[in-house]
């Protein structure tokens, strides 16, 4: 029994029960009946027609397995047949060639056909394989004369970099020289401006001559008297210092010794204030090459000049 059947007879023996149903739900329940019924036997139509699609579909398949098996015992039979033919030949073929022997002749066969124009093609491949090592060749050749020209270029960049840096430092070297030479110069004015204002002094040094161009001259200093200690005197309150102090400044010299020695410092003054010029002149020179060359190229190596 299906699962509908057993509900259909579970539903019957339900309404058979009359203990179960009273007066008032008799109608209720007989609808309800009624509709479980129609439910249960449109079920049972469709699982018998589905039953029997299953029937005749499983009755396809048998079929066709049938058919198909006889289809390969047939075929299985053909080939038997077709291979004992096969066999028989072979073995007649074998009978008669024992029977009757006969010499074989081997076919001539012609040459093979030649292509046309097959030495143009040699020849044509010869020249392409030609072009290509040739190719190969002068592209070999243009790397190595780009790398030599690479190489001599280098060197030749360093070598310019070495000068320059060696220009650069020789002119370093002489602002430096000109430099202190000028910082000389200034020193030496202002002993002669000293001199100048104050006179020539009993124990004025040697000024050493540190510029080749100025001839070394000979300068004569007096010779320091010892200084006589005197009393101590009051201070003449009538005494005008500074007229004194302005009429020392203009005197000059009384004696001839003091007279050659300033007229030598006078003279080695104009040389050395000569020579201040034109080193000036040099120094502004290099200065205008420096800023003309600094946009150029700047080398980190020059150290800085000393400030003024």
């Amino acid at each position: 029994m299906t699962e509908e059947e057993r509900r259909l007879a579970k539903l019957s023996k339900t309404m058979n029960n009359k203990t179960i149903f009273s007066h008032s739900l008799g109608v209720i329940n007989e609808n309800h009946y009624r509709n479980a019924v129609d439910d249960l036997q449109t079920a049972l139509k469709k699982e018998k027609s589905a039953n029997q699609e299953e029937q005749e579909k499983y009755k396809i398949s048998v079929q066709a397995k049938l058919s198909e098996d006889t289809i390969k015992q047939l075929m299985y039979q053909h080939h038997s047949k077709v291979l004992k033919s096969q066999i028989q030949e072979k073995e007649l073929k074998k009978h008669m060639i024992k029977q009757f022997p006969q010499s074989i002749f081997e076919p001539v066969l012609p040459d093979p056909p030649t292509p046309k124009n097959i030495k143009l093609k040699e020849v044509l491949l010869d020249q392409i394989k030609a072009n290509s090592e040739r190719k190969q060749k002068l592209k070999e050749d243009d790397l190595k004369f780009g790398q030599q020209l690479i190489d001599n270029s280098k060197k030749h960049l360093d070598d310019e970099c070495i000068e320059k840096t060696q220009a650069y430092q020789a002119l370093y070297n002489n602002l430096k020289e000109s430099w202190e030479q000028t910082i000389k110069v200034r020193n030496m004015k202002k002993q002669l401006e000293k001199i100048r204002i104050y006179g020539p002094k009993e124990d004025f040094p040697t000024i050493p001559s540190t510029i080749e161009e100025v001839p070394e001259e000979t300068v004569y200093i007096q010779q320091s008297q010892p200084r006589r200690v005197s009393q101590y005197k009051k201070p003449d309150k009538t005494y005008n210092w500074k007229t004194a102090l302005r009429s020392s400044s203009v005197k000059t010299s009384q004696s001839p010794i003091s007279n050659r020695n300033f007229n030598g410092v006078i003279e080695r003054f104009s040389s050395l204030h000569t020579r201040e010029k034109q080193i000036k002149e040099d120094k502004d020179k290099l200065l205008e090459y420096f800023r003309s060359k600094e946009h150029s190229r700047a080398s980190s190596n020059i150290p800085k000049l000393p400030s003024l």
